[in-house]
């Protein structure tokens, strides 16, 4: 199996968590990281899930309960509502898409300041010339 980006191992998170999580409320991080493995098909280290779950907690996807033994997680549903529309890598996906269009947008905007610019000063030598050689 391929190497997951980070974005791909936050959204494997959440979709372990969204496939246990309708059938208990909770899920402990020893059975989270046991499912993780088995669907990525790699060994994980409790304290990479760790550091996931600080991210999720962070961007409110989930909360984690680590004042017990062991630590728990549970799925918020901005989390459910997260993981539906495609995850951190649609996310990716759309801040590259946006990227594009500002980068596309700046470069049109730019390309019309210079024909602008060429534009004035062709009306300028026109008037020039109008003013000093055409009207004797």
């Amino acid at each position: 199996m391929e190497k997951l980006t980070a974005a791909n191992q936050l959204d494997e998170f959440l979709l372990v968590l969204t496939e246990h999580c309708n059938e208990h409320y909770f899920l402990e991080i020893t059975t989270l990281r046991l499912q993780y493995n088995l669907r990525n098909k790699c060994d994980i280290s409790v304290q990479l899930l760790q550091k996931m779950g600080d991210k999720l907690v962070s961007d409110k996807y989930i909360t984690w309960n680590n004042d017990i033994t062991p630590s728990t997680f549970t799925l918020t549903f901005e989390g459910i509502c997260f993981i539906q529309s495609g995850g951190y890598s649609q996310k990716v996906i759309d801040d590259e898409s946006a990227r594009e269009l500002r980068d596309s947008r700046d470069r049109r905007l730019s390309n019309g300041t210079v024909y602008l610019a060429i534009g004035t000063f062709a009306l300028v030598v026109w008037e020039v010339v109008k003013t000093f050689f055409l009207e004797k």
